[in-house]
């Protein structure tokens, strides 16, 4: 919060109101979940379906990579002819 406010930590806990603000927000955020917990309780099924989302991407970026070598031979190739 005072980093996007742009004050210090310690003049946020130093006027009343703020603190109390602050306070409340923590105890409301109490018992629940933070994001790394939720991240270490990721089932395997949704590790399967993000790692096969990932393969899937990398397989493209494999695909457009060939592709794109090859042109660059065929053009080198039409480059050196026209010489």
């Amino acid at each position: 919060m005072s980093e996007q406010s742009g004050v210090s930590k310690a003049y946020l806990y130093q006027h009343q109101n703020l603190r109390e603000r602050i306070e409340t927000l923590r105890k409301q955020q109490q018992g629940l979940p933070s994001r790394k917990h939720i991240k270490n309780e990721m089932t395997d099924s949704s590790k399967d379906v993000l790692l096969a989302a990932k393969n899937k991407r990398i397989k493209v970026l494999e695909d457009e990579i060939r592709h794109l070598k090859d042109q660059l031979m065929r053009l080198g190739g039409e480059l050196y002819d026209s010489l």
